[in-house]
């Protein structure tokens, strides 16, 4: 087979030596947000906020708002719960707890008209405490042996509305401490009385 200058000649940038279409590599025009605590970021940010405040400030927004609220602070909310071994599990937020409370009750006294509540992470007083605003992303708990009641859980945590990335696990109230990152701290619960 003879090749001629043609055939020799390089490929242009968006083809392979056989003609065959590459296509262009994507850009994501927008991953310098990822640094979600940039000066630069959270500029951009408060700037998109106040264009869109600008364009919800009317009062039927402001009575939308006032309407959803109401509803969300409600106390006469129904608490949704997840039951894991004796203990039936919610995380709540009202007027007064704002980022939330993870706590625990039993089936007889969820099933009462005012249910007694076991506070396990109240989100609230751990920023307070640490000067970090943490957000309660859920709570796994780890299967015991069978006939052993459930005593561990990895609770997710981040730091503002991020991706979680630290963890301590509890079934009962952990004395308030830093948790790094990626780090995984365990509480031993109180007896149930």
């Amino acid at each position: 087979m003879t090749t001629t200058a043609a055939d020799q000649a390089p490929a242009p940038d968006n083809e392979t030596a056989q003609g065959t279409a590459i296509a262009p590599e994507p850009v994501d025009e927008n991953i310098w947000l990822e640094d979600i605590h940039g000066e630069e970021q959270l500029a951009w940010v408060r700037e998109q906020n106040a264009r869109t405040e600008d364009l919800l400030d009317d009062a039927e927004y402001t009575a939308l708002e006032a309407g959803i609220l109401e509803v969300l602070d409600s106390t006469d909310r129904i608490a949704m719960v997840n039951k894991r071994g004796e203990h039936y599990y919610n995380f709540w937020k009202d007027q007064q707890n704002p980022k939330g409370l993870w706590r625990r009750t039993t089936w007889e006294s969820y099933l009462s008209d005012a249910p007694e509540w076991d506070v396990l992470l109240d989100i609230d007083a751990l920023a307070a405490a640490e000067g970090e605003e943490w957000v309660f992303h859920g709570a796994n708990f780890l299967r015991p042996a069978e006939g052993e009641p459930h005593r561990l859980a990895i609770v997710a945590l981040s730091p503002t509305a991020a991706t979680p990335t630290a963890t301590a696990s509890s079934t009962s109230k952990p004395a308030p401490s830093r948790t790094p990152p990626q780090a995984v701290s365990t509480f031993r619960p109180r007896r149930a009385t």
